[in-house]
């Protein structure tokens, strides 16, 4: 089960670290660097194993989160919207079954809460939450 903690401490810890810190994958972003630029150890292809076109997917995920796509970039330089929309992209992905989230919405403009009433609708996971906002009502029946 997945959980979303509240978006203060969430802000908080996300802007100590750059996005893919916080999304688990900068050691094998760095690898794919080194590989590509041909400075590499065996254990890189290890650490990457079938993730040849990581880079490019984080990206894509990112832009259809309306996120920068550099995935190096701190998160001291996003907005709490911003900041709110990783945390839910990085719950997304998760795997869990089941995710539980109080007020999924706060802290959202209103073009972050389409996209995430749209990432509910794909999500193949349950998703329990209190909710109060019109856009994620119709979304959630």
């Amino acid at each position: 089960m997945g959980r979303l903690s509240q978006v203060g401490a969430d802000k908080s810890y996300l802007s100590q670290l750059r996005i893919c810190d916080f999304l688990g994958v900068k050691d094998i972003l760095l690898a794919l660097s080194r590989v590509r630029d041909g400075y590499c150890a065996l254990s890189d292809f290890d650490l990457i194993g079938d993730n040849w076109l990581l880079k490019e997917e984080i990206e894509q995920q990112l832009l259809a989160m309306e996120l920068p796509t550099d995935p190096f970039l701190p998160g001291d330089v996003l907005s709490a919207s911003q900041l709110t929309r990783l945390a839910l992209h990085k719950l997304f992905r998760s795997g869990y079954r089941y995710l539980i989230r109080d007020e999924p919405g706060n802290h959202l403009d209103m073009e972050s809460r389409k996209l995430l009433a749209q990432a509910l609708n794909d999500l193949p996971a349950a998703f329990l939450s209190s909710v109060t906002i019109r856009i994620l009502l119709m979304t959630s029946i």
